[in-house]
């Protein structure tokens, strides 16, 4: 086994080129474009790049052919590192060398717990290896994987740290009295109004999409690093599976308070097949909890889904197992659970 930091050209594209020689022959993989992975190591696209720094390896066999690859992050003053893009052999020892690699990188940056698979960016993608549902197609952007990582992940001493659903929800079991019913009460005491995007009004729209994330998510510092740029960048490379009337927002007095995007999935449409969109983004304002937000928004896009006249299934992923609210949410909705992503933990420190 001979590993090496990712430090020139040649590694860097066997580095990304992994993927696609490993999954050549297995079944339900989504769409893996190389560019979306090498994105995320790029400042220009990934502002989170900066707070930090990353390094990647990878590991040839004893015959010379790639047997795995990861990646490491470690934020400047934060104690949890991040390892992603894990690929790898059948091979226990293979995939050891690769996280005790990562783990005394992370651990010489002073980090004394590192958390994975996870993307060095935003959750909305590559967060969470995929321990359920691979009898139906992955989804484009989301963790694909054979069910081997969950052993070798567990056997070199990761624990599960949160689990990660995937609903899917079909349109023909979306109660949608009771949903009309809260959208009207919604309406008559707030007075909310709805917009779909529009690529004319592009500025205002990407200042409304950063304000809401700023005020829905700021508190935490899940997304505080999140700039104008960086939306403009997500919204150039969702255009192509992006229907502007799947993408909605909710106004109080003009001053937006919350959006719901769904995206096409590339390759869903077959013989008899329904055509799958995917939920990509969600955000509300705190000052709108419990207010019928989130419903006025599906209930906008679900009658335009009616409008177009076709048959589609809805997936939701990147529900945490925690948000009980969202999962409840979703379940009287008509959602059921059809993936499970986890993402784990190692102390090492």
């Amino acid at each position: 086994m001979f590993l090496h930091n990712v430090d020139n050209s040649s590694l860097e594209n066997e580095w990304l080129m992994l993927p696609s020689k490993l999954y050549e022959k297995v079944g339900n993989k989504p769409l893996m474009l190389i560019d979306d992975v090498q994105k995320v190591f790029m400042e220009s696209r990934n502002s989170f790049l900066r707070q930090g720094e990353y390094r990647r390896w990878i590991v040839y066999d004893l015959y010379n052919l790639v047997a795995g690859r990861i990646a490491a992050f470690a934020k400047n003053g934060d104690e949890i590192g991040r390892i992603g893009f894990f690929e790898c052999i059948d091979d226990t020892e293979v995939a050891q060398g690769l996280f005790n690699t990562c783990c005394n990188w992370l651990a010489a940056r002073g980090c004394k717990i590192v958390e994975g698979p996870v993307n060095f960016g935003e959750k909305d993608r590559f967060w969470g290896l995929m321990v359920s549902g691979f009898d139906s197609k992955g989804l484009y952007l989301d963790n694909f994987n054979p069910n081997y990582y969950q052993r070798l992940f567990e056997q070199s001493g990761f624990t599960p740290k949160e689990k990660i659903y995937t609903y899917q929800v079909r349109l023909e079991d979306v109660p949608v009295q009771r949903m009309e019913d809260v959208y009207n009460w919604s309406q008559a005491r707030y007075h909310f109004s709805y917009e779909h995007f529009d690529w004319s009004r592009e500025d205002a729209l990407v200042e409304a999409i950063h304000a809401v994330y700023t005020q829905a998510f700021d508190a935490g510092k899940r997304i505080g690093h999140i700039t104008q740029q960086d939306i403009r960048h997500l919204l150039g490379q969702a255009k192509p599976l992006l229907n502007e009337k799947h993408f909605w927002f909710a106004y109080r007095a003009e001053k937006p308070v919350g959006f719901l995007m769904f995206l096409n999935e590339p390759g869903s449409v077959g013989a008899g097949q329904k055509k799958l969109l995917k939920g990509f983004a969600f955000a509300m304002a705190p000052e709108v909890t419990n207010k019928g937000v989130e419903i006025g928004l599906t209930y906008h896009f679900y009658r335009q889904l009616l409008k177009e006249n076709s048959l589609y299934d809805l997936m939701l992923s990147g529900i945490n197992a925690r948000s009980s609210k969202m999962n409840s949410m979703i379940e009287k909705l008509g959602g059921r659970i059809a993936k499970v992503h986890n993402v784990y933990q190692l102390k090492i420190n």
